[in-house]
C-alpha cells in the first residue's frame, strides 16, 4: 500500500477490520478450536492475540501523539513513514514471527470477548484520528520487537497489516478444515 494520508490508512484499517469480522463472526465451537498451522494456537487464540495487539498498539499511538501534542508539532497533512518501513512490511509478509509473551493468547478470552476488546480499542483509535490529522508525530518512535524503531504513522499502518495477516491465517485454517 502506498498511503499518502491519514484518511487512507484509517479507511484501509476499517476495511481490514470488516473483513476480519466477516470471517470470525458466527464461527462454530469446532471452528474456533481449529489449530493454527504449527498447532500452537487455535483460531480463538489468534483472535485473542489480535485483540491484545490492538490494545497495545492503540496505547502506543496514544503516547506518541501525546508527545507530539505536548511539543506543539503541527501537521502539514502528509503522512511520514519511517525510512524503509513499507519495504520491511512487504518483505515480512511471508516471514514467521514469534509473538512476545505479553500478546500470546492464554485461552481466557472467547472470540466474542476478544471482539469486544477490539471494538473498545477501535473506538479509542477513532478518537485519536483528529490528533493524527492535526499533529505531526513522525519524529516520535517506539520500538517494535522485529521492525525496530517505528513512528506513529508506522504503528497505525502496522495495526491494519497485522489484522490483515491474521485474517488471512484464519481463512487458511478454515479452508484447510472445510468439510473435514
Amino acid at each position: 500500500m502506498d498511503y499518502k494520508t491519514i484518511e487512507e490508512v484509517y479507511t484501509a484499517n476499517d476495511n481490514i477490520r470488516k473483513r476480519l469480522l466477516q470471517v470470525v463472526t458466527n464461527l462454530t465451537t469446532e471452528q474456533v478450536d481449529l489449530p493454527t498451522e504449527n498447532g500452537a494456537w487455535t483460531v480463538q487464540g489468534v483472535v485473542e492475540h489480535v485483540s491484545k495487539v490492538d490494545a497495545g498498539m492503540t496505547g502506543i499511538l496514544s503516547r506518541l501523539l501525546l508527545k507530539a501534542e505536548e511539543d506543539g508539532k503541527i501537521s502539514d497533512g502528509s503522512i511520514k513513514f519511517s525510512s524503509g518501513f513499507m519495504e520491511a512490511i512487504s518483505k515480512s509478509q511471508k516471514a514467521k514471527f514469534e509473538a512476545p509473551d505479553v500478546v500470546v493468547p492464554d485461552g481466557t478470552h472467547s472470540v466474542s470477548d476478544s471482539l469486544r476488546l477490539m471494538r473498545k480499542s477501535r473506538a479509542r483509535l477513532m478518537e485519536l484520528r483528529s490528533k493524527f490529522e492535526a499533529l505531526d508525530a513522525g519524529e516520535y518512535t517506539f520500538p517494535h520487537p522485529y521492525f525496530g524503531e517505528m513512528n506513529a504513522y508506522d504503528w497505525l499502518a502496522l495495526l491494519g497489516f497485522h489484522e490483515f495477516r491474521h485474517t488471512n491465517q484464519i481463512e487458511k485454517i478454515l479452508a484447510t478444515h472445510d468439510g473435514s
